[in-house]
């Protein structure tokens, strides 16, 4: 499933001291195929015209981030964490529970994203750290 979003689905919410705003996502999205309600999602960005001007690029990577990459987000995990006692890939991607979304949309159009979750919900000790520049997961942390 996926979900288009417009600008009217953004709402500012505070401009930070180095002249950066920030947005909410007024409206539910899928992460790793799961459905959020909540205000989770942030973005990050100079202007409203920036916002604007990369709406679809952004459209495309929220959509990428709820369905289409599972496969890449798995195998990363089984290659950068090296001491999961057991627990696989696939086991944390359908577990994790996102916390918040926090994109940074730079003037020339790149995204760099921070995702914290749990790997399951309601479980704070076992959090989790991602890290994305564009559509490459560049850290795990757990």
């Amino acid at each position: 499933m996926e979900i288009k979003y417009s600008i009217n689905d953004f709402s500012k919410e505070n401009h930070l001291e180095n002249g950066i705003n920030y947005y909410v996502l007024n409206k539910e999205f899928i992460l790793f195929n799961k459905l959020y309600e909540e205000q989770l999602f942030y973005i990050y960005v100079k202007n409203e015209y920036i916002l604007t001007k990369y709406i679809n690029k952004l459209n495309e990577y929220i959509n990428w981030l709820g369905s289409n990459c599972k496969e890449y987000v798995i195998n990363c995990y089984d290659k950068m964490i090296e001491n999961n006692n057991g627990y696989g890939g696939l086991e944390w991607y359908t577990t994790f529970y996102c916390i918040s979304i926090n994109i940074n949309l730079e003037e020339n159009g790149e995204i760099y994203t921070s995702i914290d979750g749990n790997d399951f919900p309601g479980n704070s000790w076992m959090h989790n750290e991602m890290k994305f520049k564009e559509k490459e997961l560049i850290l795990i942390k757990k």
